[in-house]
């Protein structure tokens, strides 16, 4: 019987958009990427969050664990209707 190494398995990783599959190398880049990567919570963040594309219309929104050290509070002045928001897990200081 041969023998044959296996690089080949492909892992799943964690991106913003969901789960995707790469390579081990590729999925442990990423993963680190991601961790190392300071983020700030602005409007784009929550529309996409959201799933809607005017600030009127974000009543829900969920950004726990995305790493998130900052906020632009002007930003958040336009989600009016924004009751519910879930930033556990994130590096934010509550003022």
């Amino acid at each position: 019987m041969k023998k044959q190494k296996i690089d080949n398995i492909i892992y799943p990783v964690q991106t913003k958009k969901g789960i995707r599959y790469a390579p081990r190398n590729d999925a442990i880049k990423s993963h680190v990427q991601q961790a190392n990567t300071a983020q700030l919570l602005d409007g784009f963040e929550l529309l996409y969050s959201c799933k809607c594309k005017l600030p009127d219309e974000a009543i829900k929104s969920k950004l726990n664990s995305r790493n998130f050290t900052d906020v632009n509070e002007e930003d958040l002045a336009y989600f009016l209707n924004l009751s519910v928001i879930d930033l556990s897990d994130n590096k934010l200081r509550l003022e």
